[in-house]
């Protein structure tokens, strides 16, 4: 189905008036107080897929699934690779005309595919599901969160990742966007400055300069924000073990608040040993995928 263009700003407005009409919904515990049977006629009828434009940089996309009671879910598919779209459509078809309770069913049928180590598969098929539970909680009148068993707290912590928007790689760069950032409120910023390492086997001084390009803009942003502000830093797997320990010893005057995959953490063993040289918190798994992709780095 054809792709909604959005500007940013136009998006976030709609959405925000989204998210506040469904602020106020009931508990889950009291739809049994109601005894109002579920109108189980309902079906999925509808796919639309929302492209928010962004930067020229970075596209955000969305699926509106609509239901036959006019119920739309929300879901988000932002990992900005046009195949998406093609598979977006496949996993609606799995969902079309049936009703968006059957969640379980959804997976059951899509999983296969979904899990077969393609991103922007995976990525698709969770957007769908998002957007199902969105239609069911809107349907039961609960926040989704009461279907997952209720909240753990009141509010959540969010950081201003300043990495796209940084179109000056250089430390004056990062420390002006983060200077922006803090102006703007948040308290917490993300970049990754090394982004653009040369690979390994490179010569020894282009990796020496990289490596010190990467650190000078991340002290230029701790001197730009002051020590109040967490600062944490994604290394998007571009190093090996000794590096990895070795730029985070020399980062230790930072003060990070996190140190993200210096290493694809599907390197499970290499992950542990970097976890238990270092002192910062080592983050990571965002490309991870269900239990099968997590659990080897739990177990370890």
């Amino acid at each position: 189905m054809p792709a909604s263009q959005l500007p940013r700003r136009q998006f976030l407005t709609n959405f925000s008036r989204l998210v506040l009409g469904s602020a106020t919904l009931t508990p889950l515990t009291n739809i049994y107080a109601q005894n109002s049977p579920l109108d189980h006629e309902v079906i999925v009828t509808d796919l639309e897929v929302i492209v928010v434009n962004v930067t020229q940089r970075t596209k955000w996309i969305f699926v509106l699934l609509t239901a036959s009671n006019g119920v739309t879910g929300l879901g988000e598919a932002s990992l900005g690779r046009r195949s998406e779209l093609n598979e977006l459509n496949s996993f609606f078809r799995l969902v079309e005309g049936q009703s968006p309770f059957d969640i379980n069913l959804y997976r059951t049928k899509g999983w296969p595919r979904a899990s077969s180590g393609n991103r922007a598969v995976a990525t698709a098929f969770s957007a769908i599901e998002q957007a199902l539970w969105d239609i069911v909680g809107k349907t039961l009148n609960v926040p989704v969160y009461q279907l997952f068993g209720g909240k753990l707290r009141d509010s959540l912590p969010v950081y201003a990742n300043i990495n796209r928007a940084t179109s000056n790689r250089t430390p004056e760069g990062f420390a002006e966007k983060a200077r922006q950032a803090v102006a703007d409120g948040f308290k917490a910023i993300k970049a990754a400055p090394f982004d653009g390492f040369p690979p390994l086997t490179a010569a020894a001084n282009e990796i020496s300069s990289a490596r010190q390009l990467g650190v000078d803009c991340v002290f230029a942003m701790r001197e730009a924000v002051g020590d109040d502000i967490a600062i944490k830093i994604d290394a998007h797997s571009f190093f090996d073990v000794e590096l990895s320990i070795s730029v985070a010893q020399q980062l230790l005057p930072a003060n990070l608040s996190w140190y993200e995959e210096p290493i694809a953490p599907t390197q499970t063993t290499n992950t542990r040993r970097i976890h238990e040289s270092i002192s910062q918190t080592l983050a990571g798994g965002e490309f991870l995928f269900g239990v099968e992709g997590f659990a080897p780095l739990c177990e370890e």
